[in-house]
């Protein structure tokens, strides 16, 4: 895992897609991993830090370790698989949030991947609102989001915060599936708690992949996996 494959400039300056350096031909469905925020400028400010707990667990520390455990599972099932960043090439660097936001869509874009899932974590004023959610936006993208959904829930024990249309407005099109997960509440105590351990994010890892394996089974049976425009 984590050496660089891929440079994309786009105009920005970005750090490219990460993986395990393998052929993009000849194997599985490609899987882009998305770990949110984390990115700076170029002058070294942060632009993009993404939430931190109350007790100081930054969103960006816990989506990048699951991002990784996911990218494990997923090779070791057969899958293709590139993350736009990991813990060795921590920071992403753009000029600003947009801009970065453009520059993932377009790697993912580039090289045509089946599906893409951005990882978060959830924050909330209230601290007893808990669970784990699925967003997405094309109408293509609403049973993966469901298949991922159902399996996060199975394999977390979690509440079940549901899947939710959405739109992102200023975002450019991603040409395959696109779904959000947030694996839980960094505001609620428990699951801070448990979002620490990493017995739980195996289990948000495994339920990834299972979600990830029953959407593609179910499409090479007769459903349809992509393409469809899509904010990513």
């Amino acid at each position: 895992m984590g050496r660089l494959v891929l440079p994309f400039t786009l105009g920005v300056l970005v750090v490219g897609l990460l993986g395990g350096g393998g052929p993009l031909n000849g194997a599985g469905p490609l899987v882009v991993l998305d770990p949110g925020h984390a990115v700076k400028n170029r002058r070294g400010g942060i632009v993009n830090s993404g939430q931190k707990s109350p007790q100081g667990l930054w969103e960006r520390d816990v989506v990048v370790r699951i991002a990784e455990k996911t990218e494990q599972y997923l090779e070791e099932a057969g899958y293709q698989v590139r993350l736009t960043r990991n813990q060795q090439q921590f920071w992403r660097i753009a000029r600003g949030r947009r801009s970065d936001l453009r520059a993932r869509v377009e790697e993912a874009n580039q090289l045509k991947a089946d599906a893409v899932v951005k990882i978060h974590c959830d924050w909330h004023r209230n601290p007893r609102v808990a669970g784990c959610a699925t967003y997405y936006t094309a109408r293509s993208s609403r049973r993966l989001a469901r298949t991922v959904q159902r399996s996060l829930v199975q394999a977390t024990g979690r509440p079940d915060g549901g899947v939710h249309r959405t739109r992102l407005l200023g975002v450019p099109q991603a040409a395959m599936p696109t779904i959000l997960v947030e694996v839980g509440y960094l505001t609620n105590p428990e699951e801070e708690r448990l979002l620490r351990d990493e017995t739980f994010l195996d289990k948000i890892a495994h339920g990834v992949v299972h979600g990830l394996t029953e959407y593609f089974q179910s499409s090479a049976s007769g459903g349809t996996a992509k393409k469809g425009a899509e904010p990513l």
